[in-house]
């Protein structure tokens, strides 16, 4: 099951993300490292779900941060109710993220 998520994005590269929370009662493990560069994970104590993620300098790791993740198996699914996009997984979240956020703050005024 896809999970909605919320997304701010502070530029030039500081991005925090997560599910949107359903009022259920969830401890979590605080956020720490998982292998993906920049990317730090909160994650359920009970299953394991990745829950919410922050990286400092996502303008300068999404690269990095991509090709580790496409290492990785992460079976969770996300919805950018915001987009209208649904049962993403997380490099498709984070290159909609990347696409709309950090290359619209980089676009060129042509005269």
């Amino acid at each position: 099951m896809a999970r909605d998520i919320y997304i701010h994005f502070m530029p030039p590269g500081m991005l925090d993300f997560g599910v949107i929370d359903n009022g259920e009662d969830i401890e979590t493990t605080g956020y720490g490292p998982v292998g993906l560069g920049d990317l730090q994970v909160d994650r359920d104590k009970k299953s394991g779900d990745f829950l919410a993620f922050v990286a400092y300098t996502f303008n300068k790791t999404y690269f990095d941060i991509i090709e580790k993740l496409n290492k990785k198996e992460v079976p969770f699914r996300y919805n950018i109710t915001e987009a209208g996009l649904e049962n993403l997984t997380l490099q498709e979240v984070l290159t909609w993220i990347y696409s709309n956020y950090v290359l619209k703050v980089k676009r060129v005024k042509v005269a």
